[in-house]
């Protein structure tokens, strides 16, 4: 749902419901409701037609699965930058190099960072590599930024490098980067929603 338009309301029409063979009723949401941090999602009347006995102190809740996609697939992923440079994310080569790198999943060259405008106090012309995964709730990218192209990187001395991190939205689409990363390499742009090849399910008693 668009927080920008002027519609606030949602209406759930129970005729598109369908019923399960425990009895309840499921309906579908066909459109994504986006609540950001600041604002609350609520249902302020449930109206039920006709005299339905069934519904008793004992069995008065509305029960809400809250969906969402996990483990995405990132490798072969071609975010774009702000200028509308294309970044190819590899599975990490370096692994096995040392416990250090086996953590870091993923792979990503970055173009060249003259001085001047990334914030940065010295020159890459060359461009950087990054390595970086996704911590457990997919929603955080945990990375370090190396000071050294990835043609030129060696994992057994790999050089000076940033602690930097990202914060992933599926529905936006974006990784926007902590202020360690340079402002021209932020925020990533992936477009349609990478691939998911799981869905977490939150019960919600209302």
């Amino acid at each position: 749902m668009d927080q920008t338009s002027g519609l606030r309301t949602l209406f759930a029409d129970s005729t598109y419901a369908t019923r399960e063979s425990s009895g309840a009723f499921r309906i579908v949401l066909q459109e994504q409701i986006e609540v950001s941090s600041d604002q609350v999602l609520w249902i302020d009347e449930i109206s039920v037609v006709g005299n339905v006995p069934q519904i008793s102190t004992h069995n008065q809740n509305l029960y809400v699965v809250e969906r969402c996609p996990k483990t995405f697939v990132w490798q072969g992923q071609t975010p774009t930058l702000p200028d509308g440079t294309a970044l190819s994310i590899a599975a990490n080569p370096h692994r096995d190099a040392s416990e250090d790198m086996y953590q870091f999943l993923y792979i990503t060259a970055l173009p060249g960072t003259p001085q001047g405008n990334t914030g940065w106090s010295y020159q890459a012309p060359n461009g950087s590599t990054l390595l970086w995964y996704p911590d457990d709730t997919e929603c955080k990218f945990v990375a370090r930024l190396y000071h050294t192209d990835i043609s030129a990187f060696d994992p057994a001395n790999p050089g000076l490098f940033d602690e930097v991190a990202g914060t992933f939205s599926y529905i936006t689409g974006q990784c926007i980067w902590s202020p360690r990363m340079p402002a021209t390499f932020s925020p990533w742009t992936f477009g349609e929603v990478p691939v998911a090849t799981a869905t977490m399910d939150t019960l919600r008693i209302i």
